[in-house]
């Protein structure tokens, strides 16, 4: 049940992050498959509620969910932003044209806009699944990896992309199943996915060294397990 309602998810996820790392952004048909495995992830999360136990995929709305997706995607915007001046600091980017603070925060909203989708279903397929609608009662550690390497396999257009970016990947991994794990939520794992990647938008960069930059992206988001850890673990409202 649980393989064939990932297996519903991750077919059309994968072939419209396909058309769109592999074959240009620009087209209607990678965003509207995309929109499509949501909407099926959203029915199989309905679906997985009726036959096994409820809130499978960790998206249920509590008295948390709104400061928790509030505070990770700020903290996250705030991280990005820090690591890109730290990036120029260390040589391994540099600065794109100077872009007016207008055009930044509309670039921001559109990304923190259009990676929502993506995001949440790439939450659901990585880390819903392992740590929500097949945890019973295993230890969380051992999924938390699991989680953390689905994420990484589930990046199949970037295998090509070196070790660095598997490293980079994993580690990523490693942070957002934290999240989840500790607030008792995907939506945790969310906030941090998604600030993360629209935080991009805010400090523009030519990035010199990729490799070096993914290793700093690593770091970061090993370094923000660790502080998530140092916080109590919640659970979530009945």
């Amino acid at each position: 049940m649980l393989i064939a309602a990932f297996v519903a998810i991750w077919v059309p996820y994968v072939t419209a992050v396909g058309l769109q790392e592999r074959f240009g952004a620009d087209g209607a048909a990678g965003p509207a498959i995309m929109a499509a495995s949501l909407l099926v992830a959203l029915a199989a999360g309905w679906w997985l509620a009726r036959r096994s136990a409820p809130n499978p995929f960790g998206l249920r709305f509590d008295g948390w969910t709104m400061p928790i997706l509030v505070t990770g995607i700020g903290v996250m915007i705030v991280a990005r932003w820090l690591a890109g001046h730290a990036a120029v600091a260390a040589g391994i980017a540099s600065y794109e044209a100077a872009v007016p603070v207008g055009a930044l925060v509309a670039g921001l909203a559109a990304a923190l806009a259009i990676g929502a989708v993506p995001a949440l279903t790439e939450d659901i397929l990585t880390r819903g699944f392992p740590l929500f609608a097949a945890r019973g009662n295993r230890p969380a550690w051992p999924l938390i990896l699991v989680s953390a390497l689905i994420y990484t396999l589930n990046h199949i257009w970037r295998f090509d992309w070196g070790l660095s970016e598997q490293v980079r990947l994993f580690c990523m991994g490693i942070a957002y199943a934290v999240a989840a794990w500790r607030f008792g939520s995907l939506w945790a794992a969310f906030a941090l996915h998604l600030g993360w990647n629209a935080g991009g938008a805010v400090v523009p960069l030519d990035i010199a060294d990729p490799m070096a930059f993914r290793l700093e992206s690593a770091a970061i988001h090993l370094a923000i397990a660790v502080l998530i850890l140092l916080l109590p673990k919640r659970q979530p409202d009945r």
